[in-house]
């Protein structure tokens, strides 16, 4: 069960920073070309950022959900 715990802890913790990370994204809007170029650069790494945040929140859910599954189902014999 403790695992179970800590990988809930790790799925909030993945979600709260892409949810930030996605907010940082769209939150700001750059008129200027010159900014534009700048923070085009700053736009690509967020982006790859959260792609990579995103992987590793469906991992820690995937693993949440199969070590919650053999715990319910551990007295269910099949043969």
């Amino acid at each position: 069960m403790n695992y179970l715990i800590l990988y809930m802890l790790l799925f909030c913790m993945c979600l709260l920073v892409s949810m930030m990370v996605l907010l940082r994204m769209f939150s700001h809007r750059y008129t200027l070309q010159d900014q534009y170029i700048r923070y085009k650069s700053r736009l690509d790494y967020l982006n790859k950022l959260s792609i990579v945040v995103l992987i590793i929140t469906g991992v820690t859910f995937l693993m949440m959900y199969l070590i919650l599954k053999q715990q319910l189902f551990a007295h269910i014999r099949l043969f």
